[in-house]
């Protein structure tokens, strides 16, 4: 269990993603929501590469098929802050 945590639904895939949950979006979750300090998503392996630029820092791995492994990540509020910097 994650304190001062909330769950990011639609960090799966790149089309999730370009519904606002780029810098700004996640820029406005930590400015007006204080008390969260982590946000935790799941996506694909292959989109791994636009949460870590986030911030994000993997938790855990599943092979959900053949090939193809969903991430359980966490952005923290100083890693986002000092990624944006």
């Amino acid at each position: 269990v994650i304190p001062n945590a909330i769950y990011l639904k639609g960090g799966y895939n790149a089309s999730e993603q370009r519904k606002g949950y780029g810098s700004m979006g996640l820029g406005f979750i930590f400015q007006k929501l204080v008390k969260i300090d982590n946000i935790i998503l799941q996506c694909y392996e292959k989109v791994c590469p636009f949460w870590v630029k986030m911030g994000a820092v993997e938790l855990a791995s599943k092979e959900i098929s053949t090939g193809v492994n969903l991430k359980t990540m966490v952005i923290t509020r100083s890693n986002f802050m000092s990624k944006r910097g």
